[in-house]
């Protein structure tokens, strides 16, 4: 138990090493923003491709001080993050499938013969059934309002 005492020499100085870091660190407002003034911007590389009105040079690259101050997480995502991510990408997928098959649905008109909306054989038409337009199927896959009501 002596390792949680207060007069442990490797504590001591782990508390002076981080005291010692920081020294150096940038000093953060109340709003929890760092004070630009302080910080030495000049001797940086910069991504030019992120330049706007706030940033003109550019998104400043970290330098290896930087890096080594940066926390790294590695972590692996929970087993429930991944089933999610699974059902969302079924979701998608199953919408994306079914999307064109529901368009022709509400956009083309019930083929002669059919009264289920499928193209009787011999017959050149397309598979459809309201007849409403491209207008309306639209609306109605994108919950718009359709000029036409059921």
């Amino acid at each position: 138990m002596g390792f949680f005492t207060k007069n442990n020499d490797s504590d001591a100085k782990s508390q002076s090493e981080f005291a010692e870091s920081e020294k150096h660190l940038p000093e953060v407002n109340d709003l929890g923003f760092v004070d630009s003034s302080s910080v030495d911007l000049e001797d940086r590389e910069y991504y030019p491709e992120y330049a706007d009105e706030y940033n003109p040079a550019g998104l400043a690259m970290a330098t290896a001080e930087d890096k080594e101050r940066y926390r790294n997480v590695r972590t692996r995502p929970t087993v429930a993050a991944m089933l999610i991510l699974v059902c969302e990408f079924a979701e998608r997928g199953s919408y994306y499938g079914v999307q064109g098959i529901l368009t022709n649905f509400i956009m083309r008109p019930l083929p002669e013969g059919s009264r289920t909306g499928r193209v009787m054989p011999g017959n050149d038409g397309n598979a459809g059934a309201l007849g409403l337009g491209l207008k309306d199927a639209n609306a109605l896959m994108t919950d718009g309002v359709s000029s036409k009501p059921f």
